[in-house]
C-alpha cells in the first residue's frame, strides 16, 4: 500500500462486505483499484483483485495490531466491539489503536466513521486534523438511510447526505447491518467522485461474500445458510436478518464458538446474542490454535443458555435430532469462523440421504 493510494477498511466487524462493496463500486466506476479482502467476493469468484490503477482497497485486520502500518488516503471505521483482547489486553488500548488507526491517514485524505456505534461515535471526536465523515441511521449522521423497506432478498432505501436526497437503491442482500456497509462504500465512493447513478447500479449487481449469510442448500423447504459471524455483535445482527427473512417462520441456529479466550472473555455477550434463534445448536469450541479453558466449553454455555430458549448440543446424532426439530417455514443457519461451513455445506445432503448417521467428526 506504501505506492498506492489506499482504502483501508477497519471495524470489529462488517469490514469484509464493506470493502468488497466499496470494492466493487469502485471497479464499476472505472477506479480500476486492486482489491485485498478477507473473503471471496461473489462478483469475482476472489479475494483479490490486481488493478492498474494506483488505487488500492483492504479490509484491515486489527488482530495484531498490524492494520496501523497501512499507507492509507481513506480510512473506514465500521464498528469497534471489544475483540482480540489477547493482543490489546485492555478495550482501552484497542480504542487507542483505532484512534492512531484514523489519525495517520493522509492529510489529503479522510475518514468514514459509523455514528450508530457509540464508540466509534465517541473516538471519531479525538481524531486531529482529518475530514471526518458520518454514516449511519441516526439523525446526526451526515449520510443516513431513509424510508427503508425489506422485500424477499432485497432491501430497498433512499440516501440522505446532508440536505440532498438520492432515491431508489436497491441492495440484493439480507439485515439492516448490510444497509449500514452500504452506507459506508456510498460515503467513499460519493466523495472519490463517483457519480450516483453508478454507485446506484453497482449497488444492485453487488453478490456479496462468501461465508456471509451464503446460501448451501435446502432440505424440504428450509432453506440452510452458512454465515462466519462469531463476534457477539456479528451474531446479533444476522439473527435479526434471519428473523427477517424468515418472515413468521423459526430460526435454528447451530453454532461454533471460535477460539478459547474470545468465549470466555466474551461469555456473557454471548448469552444475549441469540435472542432471535428459536432454537440453538451449539458445537465444541474451534480452538484455532489456542489450549483449552477449563470451563470453558459447550456444555457451560448450554448450561447458561437452556433457561432462555430451546438449546442443545451438537454431537453424534446431531442429524437425528436436527430432523425431529426442524419444520417447513424454518430457516437453519450456522454461526462460526472455524470450519463448521463444512457442516452446513453437508447438512442438506445429510439430511436427504441419511435416518440415522454419526457425524460428531465434519
Amino acid at each position: 500500500m506504501r505506492y498506492k493510494q489506499g482504502v483501508a477498511v477497519a471495524g470489529t466487524h462488517g469490514k469484509t462486505t464493506t470493502s468488497a462493496m466499496i470494492s466493487h463500486l469502485m471497479i464499476e466506476g472505472g477506479f480500476d483499484p486492486s482489491c485485498i479482502i478477507g473473503g471471496v467476493m461473489n462478483n469475482y469468484n476472489t479475494n483479490s483483485v490486481l488493478g492498474k490503477s494506483d488505487w488500492i482497497v483492504v479490509e484491515a485486520d486489527e488482530s495484531d495490531g498490524s492494520f496501523l502500518r497501512l499507507n492509507k488516503q481513506v480510512a473506514v471505521v465500521t464498528s469497534m466491539d471489544a475483540e482480540h483482547l489477547d493482543y490489546y489486553q485492555t478495550v482501552e488500548h484497542m480504542n487507542e489503536a483505532y484512534l492512531h488507526f484514523m489519525n495517520t491517514t493522509s492529510f489529503y485524505g479522510f475518514c468514514v466513521v459509523c455514528t450508530d456505534h457509540p464508540v466509534v461515535k465517541e473516538w471519531a471526536k479525538k481524531v486531529s486534523n482529518r475530514k471526518m465523515i458520518s454514516y449511519g441511521l441516526n439523525d446526526d449522521a451526515f449520510i443516513r438511510a431513509i424510508n427503508i423497506k425489506f422485500e424477499v432478498g432485497k432491501l430497498l432505501f433512499d440516501i440522505q447526505k446532508g440536505n440532498t436526497v438520492y432515491k431508489d437503491f436497491v441492495l440484493p442482500m439480507f439485515g439492516i447491518h448490510n444497509i449500514l456497509n452500504a452506507l459506508a462504500a456510498f460515503a467513499v465512493a460519493d466523495e472519490l467522485g463517483m457519480s450516483t447513478d453508478k454507485i446506484r447500479s453497482a449497488f444492485a449487481t453487488f453478490k456479496g461474500t462468501q461465508r456471509r449469510f451464503t446460501l448451501c442448500g435446502h432440505y424440504k423447504q428450509i432453506p440452510i445458510y452458512d454465515d462466519y459471524a462469531h463476534h457477539p455483535a456479528e451474531i446479533k445482527a444476522t439473527l435479526k436478518a434471519a428473523k427477517q427473512a424468515v418472515g413468521k417462520g423459526r430460526v435454528i441456529a447451530v453454532f461454533q464458538p471460535h477460539r478459547y479466550s474470545r468465549f470466555k472473555e466474551l461469555m456473557n455477550e454471548f448469552t444475549t446474542a441469540f435472542d432471535d434463534a428459536d432454537v440453538l445448536f451449539v458445537m465444541d469450541v474451534y480452538a484455532a490454535g489456542e489450549l483449552p479453558v477449563d470451563g470453558v466449553n459447550k456444555e457451560t454455555f448450554i448450561s447458561k443458555m437452556k433457561d432462555k430458549k430451546e438449546v442443545y448440543p451438537v454431537d453424534d446424532n446431531f442429524i437425528v435430532h436436527l430432523k425431529q426439530v426442524i419444520q417447513n417455514g424454518d430457516l437453519l443457519i450456522g454461526l462460526g469462523a472455524g470450519d463448521i461451513s463444512k457442516l452446513m455445506h453437508k447438512t442438506e445432503e445429510l439430511l436427504k440421504t441419511q435416518e440415522d448417521v454419526k457425524c460428531g467428526n465434519f
